[in-house]
This record gives C-alpha cells, sequence and structure tokens, in this order.
C-alpha cells in the first residue's frame, strides 16, 4: 500500500505545472513565435522538395515515412543551425544538442520549444522519457530565464508528393498514466512566410543554395545563403 501511495504521490507531482509560468492565450503565442514558424514554413518543405525526394527518386525507390521524418528533422536543423538567429554568439536563442536530429531549443529568451511529428493531430505520447515527460508538464526549463511556457511545434505533410505542409502550435500542461498529453490548446498556425520563395538548386546531394533576404518579421532572423547539410 505505500508503495502504491508513493507511486502516486510521484505521478501527481512530475504532472504538476511549474509555479510562476506565464500562459498565454493562442493568439498571443503565435504572435510571439512567428518567426519561428515562419522558418519553419519555409524549411520543412524545402528539405523535403530538394533533399529528401530526390534521394527516393534517384534509388527508385517508394519513400519511406520513418527515412523522409529522420531526413527532414536533419535537414531543418542544419537550416536553423545556419539562421542568425541561432547562431552561437546570439544570447536570446538557441537549438539543444539532442540526439537522432531532434529539434528543440529556446526562442528569444523566452519559449522552450519542441519540433515533433503531429500524430493523429497531436503530440506523440511522452513514452518512458523522464525528462520529455517534464517538458510536457512544464517542470523543466531549457534555459534558466526562460518567461514563457515550452512550446511544441507539430509538423506533418497531407500529401504523398510532400507538397501540403501543416503546423500545429500546441501547449501541453501534463502527461497521463497512458503516456499521452494534455494540452491548454492546439491551434493552426498560419501561413507566415516572410521569406520569398527561391528557385533552389542543388548543387550536390549535401547541399541547397537559397537566396539571402532578411524577413520583414521582426522575429525572423536572417537567412543563410547557402545551407551545408552534411
Amino acid at each position: 500500500m505505500l508503495a502504491l501511495y508513493l507511486a502516486a504521490v510521484y505521478f501527481i507531482a512530475m504532472n504538476k505545472m511549474k509555479r510562476g509560468l506565464t500562459i498565454p492565450d493562442e493568439l498571443e503565442a503565435l504572435q510571439e513565435l512567428s518567426g519561428l514558424t515562419a522558418l519553419l514554413f519555409h524549411a520543412f518543405p524545402m528539405v523535403a522538395a530538394e533533399r529528401v525526394l530526390p534521394y527516393f527518386r534517384l534509388h527508385d525507390l517508394e519513400v519511406d515515412a520513418g527515412l523522409a521524418a529522420h531526413m527532414l528533422r536533419h535537414g531543418v536543423r542544419a537550416y536553423l543551425k545556419q539562421i542568425d538567429l541561432f547562431l552561437v554568439d546570439e544570447e536570446e536563442s538557441f537549438l539543444a544538442d539532442l540526439s537522432n536530429s531532434g529539434i528543440a531549443g529556446v526562442y528569444r529568451n523566452q519559449w522552450g520549444f519542441k519540433v515533433l511529428r503531429s500524430k493523429d493531430g497531436g503530440i506523440p505520447p511522452s513514452g518512458d522519457s523522464e525528462r520529455r515527460r517534464a517538458f510536457m508538464c512544464q517542470q523543466i526549463s531549457l534555459f534558466p530565464f526562460q518567461q514563457r511556457p515550452n512550446a511544441v511545434l507539430l509538423w506533418e505533410f497531407l500529401d504523398k508528393d510532400y507538397t501540403e505542409f501543416d503546423l500545429k502550435l500546441a501547449l501541453p500542461t501534463g502527461v497521463n498514466p497512458d503516456g499521452t498529453v494534455e494540452v491548454k490548446f492546439i491551434v493552426q498556425v498560419p501561413w507566415l512566410l516572410p521569406i520569398e520563395e527561391s528557385d533552389a538548386t542543388v548543387d550536390s546531394p549535401s547541399e541547397i543554395a537559397v537566396q539571402r533576404k532578411a524577413p520583414s518579421n521582426k522575429y525572423g532572423g536572417g537567412v543563410p545563403s547557402q545551407i551545408d547539410l552534411r
């Protein structure tokens, strides 16, 4: 009985939100994260068109969703790492060093974020990772002076040709015993793309060339003139 009681206390503690967080509404969250979402709107379709699909066509293979997702994460992470916003000397925003091409970080000294592939329109279950569970329960911050809660950006392509890109913003609040994640809201991110599409060309399998154009959105950061995906 004591073991069950302690387990229940531990579960409640692990699923209680950290105090002192300022929880925004959907509109405020979308506005504050609009620069980051604009970069993702640009990066995912670009990497799909210029790196992922050509790989499968070159080898005359059917697109494998798992491998494609890994290639997309790797390419988008490489893209973000070369954005002015996420350079090492930039103190306000940074990307966390994650395995398996994971994408997470802190945005503008305010938001902790993870970029995850959508699962049935929502956040994938937290699994056995206590750190991911704590992130979803708003118990840990990725930066000591983080002012906003942790957010999850959920991406997916809605068609097999990887042309219809969908992005949602979710604010997690807890984790259920089965691992499913509770949220305050999941909201569709509008198409906020301050970066003009370019006629990107692939010089080699490891490079993508794009035109350099600074986004008009003040949170956007500079766009690299060349993205090295090696």
